[in-house]
């Protein structure tokens, strides 16, 4: 169950002639924040420990088998790392680790310049996942928009992608960082995404998995700019060409009307989720779920329907311009739909009307709240991941790419079961809050007893005061969708 966003009031828009446009203009800098790494697929720091929790469990729980090489011995690939040096480059410390790669801090000797090097797990990975992806970045270059990929190492026992380094984390919590935050804030940081996107596509890409966990920012510096990452379900289209996925991959809350329709699809599936993430970024509500309490279900058929909120109070406080804006992103008709180069040159987007009033005091903190339930998202699945990563040593390629490619039909649920089963450590079938606050402690969240009383009611959908199975998958808001 979807924890309620935050909620933002905006006031007319103030503006002098002199005003810097979006794009010349510098957002106040965030507050002094310990710097984390994140590579566009979650919370790279915590997901580390969870990763690892979930493989130390599963071992432990099948000890004495030998069949699982995972530990702290350093002579398995997921142990301790031998890695130093690869080519002209020298690895260093590691910034993190998923389901199937460790990430750490690489140094280029010739250039000197700090890169991210993440390297693949043979065992658990699909090569042709991790081909696809590295074949689409080396095809769109470098881009100061987009998170780049500078090199490939293709050795015998690991496969090594390095990219750009990027310090400032995630778009959300850059924003609750900056404390303050106005209409022309916002306009300048989706300026930016929208930047990525229309070079993507002018290149013929269309990236298919926009969200705000994949749009991340290069520091955390008041000149720090946008970079969208995870290009994983990404393909090549040309320009007016169509396609139909049959299974269709990506997070459910950003899916177009057309997904959802298996109607085709074009590049408007990426501008229609850039409106969903606009939406949020201006409201703090999701379009299509403004109180929090829609399962995905729900959230697919009120797309389908074009249902979008028009009536809670923080999009009626909207200016008349940033209202305009997204009703053309979010528009159920792509022919009618913005381009990302049309809403480049959209009035609010390009800072000609955007108001500099504050928003409300309340929206860091209600913000914040939000991503701490995605931080508890993102490290349940990684211990699923940790799991999973500890069973596919033996597993075909087929089986690796279904999963590695996070296709929702082909998700293992028994994966999920073992999951759940770890925290529920009387066996009663339901998670209760004891356990649930000692899953969270598990998984490094430092919560208060309030914080804990919130997940738990928002999780806890038929008030027994209990997570079952249930509510347990839907409170990760994982797409498990097998028959829409």
């Amino acid at each position: 169950m979807r924890m309620r966003l935050l909620k933002r009031l905006t006031r007319a828009p103030v503006r002098s002639k002199a005003a810097p446009t979006t794009s010349e203009q510098h957002l106040p800098p965030p507050k002094p924040k310990e710097t984390s790494y994140s590579n566009g697929t979650g919370w790279v720091g915590f997901v580390t420990t969870a990763t690892a929790l979930g493989v130390a469990i599963l071992m432990h729980r099948d000890a004495p088998s030998s069949d699982v090489e995972c530990g702290s011995s350093g002579d398995s690939w997921w142990g301790s790392p031998k890695l130093e040096h690869r080519g002209h480059y020298t690895l260093l410390k590691e910034l993190g680790r998923g389901g199937f790669s460790i990430v750490r801090l690489a140094v280029d000797t010739q250039t000197k310049q700090m890169l991210a090097a993440k390297i693949f797990d043979p065992k658990s990975s699909s090569t042709e996942t991790i081909q696809a992806e590295i074949d689409i970045l080396r095809y769109l270059g470098v881009h100061r928009n987009i998170v780049s990929l500078h090199d490939v190492l293709y050795l015998k026992d690991e496969t090594i992608m390095l990219t750009d380094l990027v310090e400032g984390g995630e778009l959300f919590d850059y924003i609750v960082d900056m404390g303050s935050v106005s209409e022309q804030d916002a306009a300048h940081l989706l300026h930016d995404v929208c930047q990525a996107l229309d070079y993507v596509h002018s290149r013929g890409v269309c990236h298919r998995d926009l969200k705000p966990e994949n749009v991340l920012l290069s520091d955390r510096s008041a000149k720090a700019n946008v970079k969208v990452a995870d290009f994983g379900l990404s393909r090549r289209q040309r320009q007016g060409e169509q396609i139909v996925e049959k299974f269709p991959n990506g997070t459910v809350a950003y899916w177009a009307p057309e997904i959802i329709k298996r109607q085709p699809q074009d590049f408007g599936v990426d501008t229609w989720a850039f409106g969903v993430l606009a939406y949020i970024t201006l409201t703090g509500v999701h379009p299509y779920d403004p109180r929090g309490d829609k399962s995905d279900a729900e959230i697919v058929k009120e797309i389908a329907n074009g249902n979008y909120d028009v009536e809670n109070k923080w999009y009626k406080s909207l200016t008349a311009d940033a209202k305009d804006f997204l009703t053309r992103l979010l528009d159920s008709d792509p022919s009618k739909r913005l381009t990302a180069k049309q809403a480049l040159q959209h009035p609010w987007l390009s800072g000609i009307t955007t108001s500099s009033e504050p928003l409300d005091s309340g929206y860091t903190q209600r913000l914040q709240s939000y991503q701490r339930l995605q931080q508890l998202r993102a490290n349940i699945l990684a211990v699923v991941m940790g799991v999973q990563h500890a069973k596919l040593g033996k597993a075909s390629d087929d089986d690796k790419k279904r999963f590695t490619s996070r296709r929702t039909a082909t998700v293992n649920m028994d994966m999920f079961k073992e999951t759940f089963a770890l925290f529920d450590k009387d066996e009663s079938g339901c998670i209760d809050r004891d356990e649930l606050k000692g899953m969270l402690l598990a998984l490094g969240q430092q919560l208060s007893s309030s914080e804990v009383d919130e997940i738990m009611r928002q999780a806890d959908t038929d008030g027994d005061g209990k997570i079952s199975f249930t509510e347990f998958v839907s409170m990760m808001n994982e797409r498990l969708f097998l028959g829409i």
